[in-house]
């Protein structure tokens, strides 16, 4: 019997691009996009077979390119196959050495009559600050560092917003809307412990919150990395590490896989139906984890009672007793006064 070797399929590597311009699809001039450099983490832009790269629904093949740190490709626009209402372009390729590589970003087509798209690349909108009027439930003194990205949701369709701070675990989140909608805000916050809003440990994790400003989330993926460093220290394997979500009264394990890895971090990415606390953790949490979580022993619940259900004595009440005493003094010397008198007048 003749045994064929199997091999291992190259690992997939997600690189964030980006285009600077809109796109006339009716044009017939040339649309740059850039590959930006150690995005994610590790990944060099020389490290490119540039033959192999294609951009578009029609595999378009760059005519041109310059590396100035990214690498910047020119195309031309009508061998993109790019159409007038097409919100997202994607591209691929493939490293020297056998990775595969694919990049998504949104864009806005003109010229159409009308027919164009809204919005702008969430990979080129805001960075940190105080973020459309998303409030963070988490107080300040619990937060590492955060970053929130502007940008907008597409009805049914996949919208990524990038996170570049150094530090942060999470570096995309996909977001498909349930309605298209504008000014939209992702918060991602680094904690230095567990959240406050969860109310149960996880032991050896990694804690975050992610929050935005719309209930119009139809589903979402969390794009992260762990330092393999993190993952030798704790003698564990990369499959075993998962992304846990507090739904507000539990830990609830997300389905999180694998992306692919490189001499520094391992990628990986979890499916959550909703934003809130997050944590990262391998697999001792999986096993105290699995199921409902009870309360742990020793930690105070949170109850609402019922005003005036419970007395308590009155800041006035010392004052009523003193006089009580006094009167009862007052009372007994008024009797003595009269037994004395009484029997002064008795001896006459």
């Amino acid at each position: 019997m003749n045994h064929t070797a199997r091999t291992a399929p190259a690992p997939l590597i997600h690189v964030s691009i980006g285009t600077k311009e809109h796109i006339n699809p009716k044009s017939k001039g040339t649309i740059k996009v850039t590959i930006f450099n150690n995005t994610p983490d590790g990944f060099y832009v020389t490290g490119i077979d540039i033959s192999s790269i294609r951009f578009g629904p029609g595999k378009a093949v760059a005519f041109d390119n310059q590396t100035k740190g990214d690498l910047t490709l020119d195309f031309n626009i009508t061998d993109t196959d790019i159409q007038c209402g097409d919100t997202q372009a994607i591209l691929t390729g493939k490293m020297y050495t056998g990775e595969d590589i694919i990049g998504s970003d949104t864009i806005k087509t003109v010229g159409c009559g009308g027919g164009g798209s809204s919005g702008s690349s969430s990979s080129s909108s805001g960075g940190g600050g105080g973020g459309g009027g998303i409030i963070s439930g988490e107080p300040f003194n619990n937060i590492a560092m955060y970053e929130t990205r502007d940008g907008y949701l597409l009805a049914g369709k996949p919208v990524t917003f990038r996170f570049l701070k150094a530090g942060q675990w999470i570096s995309e989140i996909v977001i498909t809307g349930k309605e298209s909608e504008n000014d939209i805000s992702v918060r991602v916050e680094e904690l230095k412990g567990r959240s406050k809003l969860a109310a149960v440990d996880i032991p050896g994790a990694k804690y975050m919150n992610i929050w935005i400003n719309t209930k119009k989330v139809k589903e979402a993926l969390i794009r992260f990395k762990v330092e393999n460093s993190w993952i030798a220290l704790a003698g564990i394997s990369s499959d075993d590490i998962k992304m846990y979500r507090w739904d507000g009264s539990i830990w609830n394990q997300l389905e999180t896989t694998v992306i692919t890895k490189d001499t520094s971090y391992t990628y990986f990415e979890a499916k959550t139906p909703g934003f809130s606390p997050f944590a990262i953790a391998g697999p001792e949490a999986g096993t105290k984890l699995s199921g409902s979580i009870p309360w742990p022993e020793g930690t105070p619940t949170v109850t609402e009672t019922p005003e005036a259900t419970t007395e308590f004595p009155s800041k006035k009440a010392p004052p009523i007793n003193l006089a009580v005493i006094i009167g009862l003094i007052a009372l007994m010397a008024i009797v003595v006064v009269v037994y004395i008198k009484r029997k002064e007048i008795f001896k006459r």
